[in-house]
């Protein structure tokens, strides 16, 4: 089972979709992790990170499904 999930920031309404086959919590710890330190693969992500700080970004389940190829 792998889920589709989104971080976003709530003060721009900007979204990163992914998917995990792992736990929400953990995938969005390293996602933090990479973007405070300014090493995320997305520029926007860690630019709007460095700009609102930890309490703008949540994340969220937005689907799933029995396999990526589903995705």
């Amino acid at each position: 089972m792998v889920v589709v999930y989104a971080v976003e920031c709530a003060q721009t309404g900007h979204a990163y979709v992914g998917i995990t086959s792992g736990k929400l919590s953990k995938r969005f710890r390293e996602h933090r992790c990479l973007a405070k330190s300014g090493k995320h693969h997305s520029v926007k992500l860690n630019d709007e990170w460095q700009q609102h700080g930890d309490g703008a970004f949540s994340i969220k389940q937005i689907g799933r499904a029995s396999c990526r190829e589903r995705v």
